[in-house]
């Protein structure tokens, strides 16, 4: 009777063993899927770029998807899916709309952006990761738009002739009203997430 309790132990210990192991590879699994996908939606979205006569730089729909990307895989993950797309850059595809297709993409004027692009995505996951609140999602949100910004102008400034002055007319002022849009925009999508979250875990 006591080797089938053991037995019987022993076997209940190695099944609870391989639900956690293949909880853990399916998670896994999800989180690279999710990597791979967000590098290729914010490549994608390189090519919904609208032209500004001002500016060198277009508009275009990455500001959107970047924060989001940090937000629904954490810090870590987010942070692996922009690495992925700058390596997807050296690759030879085009990243950003206005960057050559080749590894000199990092010479181009708006290389900073995929910086901060990196930055961007792991401070909104390090932030999700953390489960604030909605006041301070939106902040990062808002801080995350600000780091882009401050890394555009940092690679307009290495990258070209520009003064501090002009960098921020024509890589930051022009994308401001647009910003504000995709931070409100992108608050909506993450509260709405956080709502439906709560109410599939308490049906459970």
């Amino acid at each position: 009777m006591q080797d089938a309790g053991r037995v019987s132990a022993y076997s209940s210990d190695v099944n609870e063993i391989a639900i956690k192991n293949c909880t853990r590879n399916r998670a896994l699994f999800l989180k690279m899927s999710g990597a791979i996908l967000f590098a290729l939606l914010t490549m994608l979205a390189a090519q919904v770029r609208i032209p500004l006569a001002f500016t060198p730089i277009p508009v275009t729909l990455q500001t959107l998807i970047v924060p989001l990307a940090g937000a629904f895989l954490g810090a870590f993950w987010g942070t692996v899916s922009m690495l992925l797309l700058m390596t997807l850059g050296v690759a030879g595809f085009q990243v950003l709309s206005t960057a050559p297709q080749d590894p000199t993409f990092f010479l181009s004027p708006t290389s900073g952006y995929i910086l901060g692009f990196v930055a961007a995505a792991g401070l909104m996951g390090r932030t999700q990761d953390q489960r604030k609140g909605p006041l301070v999602t939106f902040f990062a949100l808002l801080v995350s738009h600000l780091m882009i910004f401050a890394c555009g102008v940092a690679g307009l400034l290495i990258n070209t002739s520009w003064a501090v002055s002009k960098a921020v007319s024509k890589g930051v002022v022009p994308f401001l009203p647009g910003d504000v849009v995709k931070i409100g925009a992108s608050y909506l999508i993450l509260l709405s997430y956080s709502k439906a979250s709560a109410r599939w875990r308490g049906s459970e």
